[in-house]
């Protein structure tokens, strides 16, 4: 039975289950280190994918268009690693075709005076893209986590992106357990409060980060929980790997009616292997991720063994995620999530933000989720501000070019490359050292060190 023959469009994911039942048979080490590297390697050779020295946004839309060539040629040639079953998940030419065709162009989120109609944008596109930001994954003390994301949530931002509760009731979140499905659960809750105190109970959530498996994902659905305007966080193994868990979340947020975001993350340096064969592979996770996931949109972070995330190569496979579709003209709601190694209230992060966001946004990104500082990793530092910082600077890069991009870009990171590698980025403040704890709002020696870092960056060519 095909995808066509299912009579209930929800059951989809039963046909991706018995692929990997029976698919072909391949240890998963081999995958990783041989079947799938070799395959990158012909496919780079193949379609000319040359990343240019120095180039932070890439500009040739030829080569973008072939980027999207050998991604189809990758996924329908391997198709999807089972973890579950060391078996390949077998996926037609024609059924990724299919899932381009039936792409949305646009999707709602969020609901009342908050809902937010999410577009694809295309090249030169003057049309802001949607912004998406909170703790984005960030550990979050229960202490932090309602005043941060309320103080995001008073910014103009189109969802809130949930952060990974480090504990509950005093008690450390541990997967697998009953305070990981409580976590889970009172993420939502707490997002959901943050949004009354903000004034916006309709803007959409996007979630849940405190549990991995599919029992504790999927505890967020409840009443006072994530709701049908929701977004629910699906996310892609690397590489091109998926498991029963995985398939478990697909299918019960199909029956739960939340949109589904999925999440991509190839690692730039690993088995990808460099900037060329990581954005093929990418582009090959997320068009699995339309076929099996049948998501509304999805959302793309570059991983990098060398946590370089300002660097040419990690920009330029960033940019290249959304750009290989719009150069081929697919109108898919693609997005990136971004973040730094620098922390809040530091010049770095703001340079670190302001060179991604210009890259992917003239790339045609349609939505950013972010900013991430610290790399994700450190306790309560979040602030509202980095929603600020966000939307201006995406307002104000809307409409560049890719051309004018890379040298703004090059600009903003002049002097700063170094400054932004892991041991270097300086660790920034926490939540309540950025805001008054009572009205939630910043510090005002924070707005004015923004103030003058927007001047330092109209100084780079950004019209802020």
């Amino acid at each position: 039975m095909g995808l066509s023959a299912m009579d209930d469009k929800r059951d989809r994911v039963v046909e991706f289950y018995d692929r990997a039942l029976v698919g072909e048979l391949v240890g998963e080490r081999q995958f990783d280190t041989r079947i799938l590297p070799a395959k990158l390697r012909e496919l780079v050779g193949k379609y000319e994918i040359v990343t240019t020295p120095g180039e932070f946004v890439p500009m040739d839309l030829d080569m973008a268009r072939r980027v999207l060539e050998a991604g189809v040629e990758l996924l329908a040639d391997l198709g999807v690693y089972c973890t579950d079953t060391e078996r390949l998940i077998a996926i037609s030419r024609d059924e990724i075709e299919t899932a381009l065709e039936e792409s949305p162009e646009s999707f709602q989120q969020g609901c009342g005076a908050q809902t937010v109609k999410v577009r694809a944008r295309g090249l030169d596109d003057t049309r802001a893209p949607s912004v998406n930001n909170g703790s984005c994954g960030s550990p979050m003390s229960e202490e932090a986590v309602v005043p941060a994301l309320a103080s995001c949530a008073m910014e103009d931002i189109d969802g809130l992106v949930t952060g990974y509760l480090k504990s509950v009731l005093g008690r450390q979140t541990r997967a697998r357990t009953p305070i990981e499905v409580l976590a889970c659960k009172k993420e939502v809750i707490y997002a959901r409060q943050s949004l009354e105190i903000a004034g916006k109970p309709g803007l959409s959530i996007l979630g849940i980060m405190s549990g991995g498996n599919s029992e504790s994902q999927d505890a967020c659905t409840f009443e006072g929980g994530l709701r049908a305007s929701d977004r629910h966080l699906n996310v892609f193994d690397n590489e091109l790997k998926l498991s029963f868990d995985t398939l478990n979340r697909v299918l019960h947020d199909a029956y739960a009616g939340t949109g589904t975001v999925s999440a991509i993350a190839p690692m730039l340096g690993g088995y990808c292997g460099g900037p060329e064969s990581t954005a093929i592979c990418g582009v090959a996770e997320v068009l699995a991720s339309r076929v099996i996931f049948d998501n509304q949109c999805m959302g793309s972070w570059v991983e990098s063994i060398w946590q370089d995330y300002a660097s040419p190569q990690w920009l330029w496979v960033a940019g290249m995620l959304s750009l290989a579709f719009v150069a081929a003209g697919q109108h898919l709601v693609t997005g990136n999530w971004l973040g730094g190694n620098a922390g809040p209230w530091t010049a770095v992060q703001c340079r670190e933000m302001a060179a991604q966001s210009v890259a992917v946004i003239a790339c045609g990104s349609s939505i950013v989720h972010g900013f991430n500082g610290n790399a994700g990793t450190v306790e309560d530092h979040v602030t509202g501000m980095e929603s600020r910082m966000l939307v201006e600077v995406s307002r104000v890069a809307a409409g560049m070019s890719v051309t004018d991009a890379n040298d703004i870009v090059g600009r903003v990171l002049a002097g700063y490359e170094g400054l932004c590698k892991p041991g270097n980025a300086p660790f920034g403040k926490s939540f309540f050292e950025c805001y008054d704890a009572d009205s939630l709002q910043p510090k005002e020696e924070f707005v004015a060190f923004w103030e003058a870092e927007k001047a330092d960056l109209r100084s780079c060519g950004l019209p802020l």
